[in-house]
């Protein structure tokens, strides 16, 4: 029996299928046990460092169209709830791991990660997740249920999550949370045009360090009781809206403007990641994650303030006013007849630009 059929951009024309139900329907007369798509996922290590919380993936309109809804089935996963090495059952040494207490909380599919670090493919896994580089999961499921047209999945039997290296979701790379990266949140917009102040916000927090972390993208948890551990705000205080102005504040602050912001460096991608969600938010495209000169950090970020352009009769104005203040700074004495004329014409110009 097949494992999974991948869904992407050509799913239902190579298998001529006109829904995801009639595609369902085609790939298990097929022989395939389920589907897999590839799932945004974030990790937290644990206080102990043994395990790894993940939060796999929500409710998502992907690259190719389908929606799978996270309402899952988890009866059977819990028997045998291990992590797979890119859905690939050759042998034994492809379980990286196993999930412990998967659930749906918050309409998102959650559950702690534990390596099996006794095999090496499995001690692979710990270090590329604690490195950043293990960006994508994938799950794997039987479709139960369908809406009428089609477009979404909204009940399914989950069967398998495993680690795999390219993802097919349009924000799936993963964005690995250290201890001190503050999760995003999209706590709403505020205006685009809102002037910002991060010192301003952070007081106004006063002794509220919940609030102050939820205004923040970053957090020294060592020290998590002392205000200043605390840094990039980029919400505001009284409603902890997301300001633009705040948030590309925060991303320069990261690139290295101005100094650039005292962080660790493995903590900078899990920030970035955060903050380019916000520029999502405000319908704008984050600048790359990479060392800038900085020229092109003050291009970006400072751009220059545009002169008004003044009105014709505005530099007329100019024009004879520098014309006139010449011609007072002349003893009136030694003023020739000709020269009292270009005088006088001077002044009736000015007084009828007004």
């Amino acid at each position: 029996m097949k494992k999974f059929l991948q869904l992407n951009t050509k799913s239902f024309q190579d298998n001529g299928a006109i829904s995801y139900k009639d595609l369902w329907d085609k790939a298990s007369k097929e022989g395939y046990e389920g589907l897999s798509i590839d799932v945004a996922t974030t990790m937290e290590k644990s206080a102990d460092g043994k395990m790894f919380h993940a939060v796999f993936s929500s409710a998502i309109v992907d690259r190719h169209g389908e929606v799978v809804e996270q309402e899952f089935d988890l009866k059977g996963f819990k028997k045998n709830p291990v992590f797979i090495d890119s859905h690939n059952y050759d042998s034994i040494e492809r379980i990286i791991g196993r999930i412990h207490n998967a659930s749906v909380k918050d309409g998102r599919l959650q559950g702690d990660i534990e390596f099996a670090i006794k095999n090496p493919r499995g001690m692979l896994g710990q270090d590329l997740t604690e490195g950043g580089f293990l960006n994508t999961t994938s799950i794997g499921f039987i479709p139960l249920e369908f809406n009428q047209d089609g477009t979404r999945i909204l009940k399914s039997e989950l069967l398998e999550v495993s680690a795999v290296a390219v993802p097919a979701n349009k924000d799936a790379l993963l964005e690995r949370i250290d201890k001190s990266v503050v999760p995003y949140k999209d706590l709403g917009n505020a205006d685009e045009g809102t002037d910002w102040s991060g010192p301003s916000e952070m007081a106004a927090c006063g002794d509220d360090l919940t609030k102050l972390k939820r205004i923040c993208a970053w957090y020294d948890k060592e020290n998590e009781d002392v205000k200043s551990s605390y840094k990039l705000p980029h919400h505001r205080a009284s409603d902890e809206k997301q300001v633009w102005k705040g948030v590309s504040a925060a991303m320069a602050a990261l690139l290295g403007a101005r100094g650039g912001v005292d962080i660790p460096e493995g903590d900078k991608q899990g920030v970035y990641n955060h903050l380019k969600k916000h520029y999502a938010d405000f319908g704008k495209e984050a600048p790359e994650m990479k060392e800038y000169s900085e020229a092109e950090l003050k291009e970006m970020f400072e751009p220059a303030k545009k002169v008004a352009k003044k009105s014709d009769s505005e530099r007329r104005r100019e024009i004879l006013t520098g014309m006139a203040k010449n011609l007072d700074k002349m003893n009136e004495n030694n003023i020739t007849f000709k020269k009292r004329k270009i005088f006088q014409g001077i002044r009736e110009m000015l007084d009828n630009i007004g």
